[in-house]
């Protein structure tokens, strides 16, 4: 499989729970700065789908940096 096919399988893939996912942070706005609600929910979709993820990072309620180890 060439990487053009892997890239466009990977899209077609995770093209609707990502559609799905960004339907619910427009349905669910929260003021800049505090988007602690929509931090959770992506979070929690990053490390559903293998990702370590590490919150609050430098005493920010709604920041949080995800790392996927390489070939996971």
């Amino acid at each position: 499989m060439s990487y053009r096919d892997t890239i466009s399988a990977t899209i077609d893939k995770y093209s609707a729970e990502l559609k799905e996912l960004g339907q619910w942070v427009y349905d669910h706005p929260e003021t800049a700065m505090q988007e602690v609600e929509t931090s959770k929910k992506l979070a929690s979709y990053l490390r559903d789908h293998g990702f370590e993820v590490q919150e609050n990072v430098a005493d920010t309620p709604c920041s949080f940096v995800a790392t996927k180890k390489n070939g996971n």
